[in-house]
């Protein structure tokens, strides 16, 4: 164990036995109890957010999930000397969810369905939660500025350098536009609560929620008009190369889909607002002898459930190879725990129908230096390619069950 992750630990009321390298973190053993120790670099506020949450689930039962464990100072976030930050976390010892096996997706799927129907039980209390806790980190975010401003005024009188004027007095983020992520320091990759997180609005790292459905059709929008102009800049090269050839013989098939995609998204019907997990996989969700336990909060955010659902949907079907019957499975077992309406369906199917994995490939390309691209590139848009039969075999079981699933 390195003598920094050694450092940490002893801000903690316990006592480590064994501690072991464990997907990119650190496993501790106490003797009764596993943690899990990581960096993670994110505002205090946003991590007291999460928390909550994952407390709140622990409550209600229906899926082990993880919790966070503080400090002696009661703070989440632990610094080094070298101002790295972690977070320690509850952990379970088990074997990891995978989707090559058929009962383990479908264990994912209710796992799921069970922890959104925990989100749904908490909401109105999380509402009211948010509005206390916006308050106390705002007053904070104050009480910080005022005394950063305080020291620079302290230090120009020193200098003599002068007090600030009353205009400068004024100028919003007096600490240069970093936020504390616990400790006296800020935090060191700059100011990582101004990054939002996956399908979030972010103030100061606090996440709020917005129009779902909204939200969606515009960032399908934006994804289409980016398309659109790569194709339009790779018409214009001369000399094309390989992949550039692939990519172009591609748009004709995929463009309508994502600007019809976009279109019926925008008029769907509103879906139920909720939490989502942000990255929900099989990699996520272990089998132990205390029943499953479900990990990676980091990008919990508000949101409609089925994003989730639908990004479950996604992976196994793209491992799978589009099997349909695994795909009304899964979904079967999700709705006799959390039922879907046929907006809910509907919604699938468009996020389904936009080509996601196919914007990637363009976006990739069109964002990166065209001098020289990996050959993996290549790779991945001829197995979207390998994949496009299947992938439209199992829209047309989507669009031809939606309302009988």
């Amino acid at each position: 164990m390195n003598e920094r992750e050694w450092e940490v630990l002893q801000q903690y009321e316990m006592q480590v036995r064994k501690i072991t390298r464990f997907r990119g973190a650190f496993l501790c053993e106490t003797g009764r109890e596993l943690y899990l120790l990581k960096e993670r670099v994110v505002p205090e506020e946003r991590l007291q957010w999460e928390a909550w949450i994952l407390d709140r689930c622990r409550e209600c039962g229906g899926v082990r999930t993880e919790t966070y464990v503080c400090n002696r100072e009661e703070r989440l976030l632990s610094r080094s000397s070298d101002y790295r930050y972690y977070l320690l976390r509850t952990w379970q010892e088990g074997r990891e969810c995978s989707r090559d096996e058929r009962e383990d997706v479908l264990l994912a799927a209710e796992a799921l369905a069970r922890l959104h129907e925990i989100f749904r039980q908490m909401k109105e209390d999380l509402a009211a939660w948010e509005i206390t806790w916006r308050q106390e980190w705002e007053q904070i975010r104050q009480e910080e500025r005022e005394a950063a401003r305080q020291r620079e005024e302290k230090r120009r009188e020193e200098n003599g350098i002068g007090l600030r004027t009353e205009e400068e007095n004024d100028i919003p983020g007096a600490t240069g536009g970093q936020e504390l992520c616990g400790g006296d320091a800020p935090c060191p990759a700059g100011n990582p609560a101004k990054r939002g997180n996956a399908g979030s609005e972010t103030t100061g790292g606090i996440p709020v929620s917005s129009s779902a459905e909204n939200r969606t059709a515009a960032e399908m929008h934006r994804h289409t008009r980016e398309m659109t102009r790569a194709r339009n800049f790779i018409r214009r090269i001369r000399r094309k190369s390989e992949l550039e050839i692939a990519l172009l013989s591609e748009f004709a098939a995929y463009l309508p889909q994502a600007e019809e995609a976009g279109k019926l998204m925008e008029a769907l019907a509103p879906a139920e607002d909720g939490l989502c997990h942000g990255d929900y996989a099989c990699h996520h969700l272990f089998r132990g002898r205390d029943g499953l336990f479900l990990s990676d909060f980091g990008r919990l955010h508000h949101g409609v459930y089925q994003e989730d659902l639908y990004l479950l949907l996604r992976k196994t079907m793209e491992n799978s190879g589009w099997d349909a019957a695994l795909a009304r499975e899964m979904l079967t077992r999700y709705d006799r725990i959390f039922p879907l309406s046929q907006d809910v369906l509907s919604y699938l199917y468009l996020r389904f129908l936009y080509p996601e994995k196919f914007w990637k490939q363009v976006n990739f390309y069109y964002n990166h230096r065209k001098s020289w691209m990996p050959a993996r590139n290549l790779e991945k848009l001829r197995a979207i390619a390998a994949q496009k039969e299947g992938r439209e075999a199992f829209l047309r079981f989507m669009e031809e069950n939606i309302g009988r699933m």
